[in-house]
C-alpha cells in the first residue's frame, strides 16, 4: 500500500488523501526474475570492453596509491619548508599523515606463537 495526496484547485482549494495498492512494488514482486535478468543484460551491454580484470584493477589502484603518496610527500616537504621560512602555510586537512610526518608504514607478517598473546603486551592466562 502507498499513501497518496491529491490537491484540488478551484474556488476553494482542498487536499485529499487516499491509500492505494503500490503498483510498482507489485510488478517488481511478480516479475523479479525477469527484471534481474534485464538489469544484468543492461549492465553487460554498458560494460566497457577495455575494463580491467579485478586483479589488474587492484594492482593499478595500488600503484596509483604509491604515486599519490609520493606527490603528497613532496607537497608536505614544501609546506614544512614554507613554515621554516615563516610563511603562512598549512597542510591540507585530507593530507596523508605518512606524508606529513615523512614516515613509511612497514607491515610485518604475523608470526604464529604458541602463546596466546603478544609478548610484553598482556599475560597468558592459560596454565
Amino acid at each position: 500500500m502507498q499513501r497518496l495526496r491529491a490537491d484540488a484547485i478551484g474556488d476553494k482549494p482542498a487536499i485529499g488523501f487516499v491509500q492505494a495498492d503500490d503498483a510498482i512494488a507489485l510488478t517488481v514482486f511478480l516479475h523479479k526474475d525477469l527484471l534481474l535478468k534485464r538489469l544484468e543484460q543492461m549492465i553487460d551491454a554498458g560494460a566497457s570492453s577495455d575494463a580491467l580484470a579485478p586483479e589488474a584493477r587492484e594492482k593499478a589502484v595500488a600503484e596509483i596509491g604509491i604515486q599519490l603518496l609520493e606527490v603528497e610527500r613532496r607537497e608536505a616537504a614544501l609546506v614544512w619548508a614554507a613554515k621554516e621560512q615563516g610563511l603562512p602555510c598549512e597542510h591540507r586537512a585530507d593530507a596523508s599523515p605518512q606524508a606529513i610526518l615523512q614516515c613509511r608504514l612497514v607491515t610485518i607478517p604475523a608470526v604464529e606463537q604458541s602463546v596466546g598473546s603478544t609478548p610484553g603486551m598482556s599475560w597468558d592466562l592459560r596454565r
